[in-house]
């Protein structure tokens, strides 16, 4: 399964802290792509967990993490518009 995770932390101290902390779990799992957003090639367990560790960190009052699921990564669903990164994926397909 392929997944997104995108996520908007405040850059307070205590929000750094948070912020810093679901960047470090989320850098260990998947792609860093852009600032605040992530690409995982994983399957539903392993982001299950991901996301449950994130709920544990997160003050719900004040931040918001989305993840969006897809089938599989393809070019028909994913359009990139200006540098392109590659990487493998689970699924030997390119990830840009």
């Amino acid at each position: 399964m392929f997944y997104i995770l995108v996520y908007d932390i405040p850059t307070d101290n205590n929000g750094t802290k948070r912020r810093n902390a679901i960047y470090n779990l989320c850098v260990k799992h998947g792609y860093h792509v852009q600032n605040s957003v992530f690409e995982f090639d994983t399957d539903f367990g392993t982001m299950s967990k991901i996301k449950h560790t994130i709920e544990k960190i997160i003050d719900p009052a004040c931040d918001s993490v989305r993840v969006y699921r897809l089938k599989k990564r393809t070019d028909e669903n994913v359009d990139i518009i200006g540098k392109r990164e590659s990487i493998e994926s689970n699924d030997s397909c390119i990830i840009f």
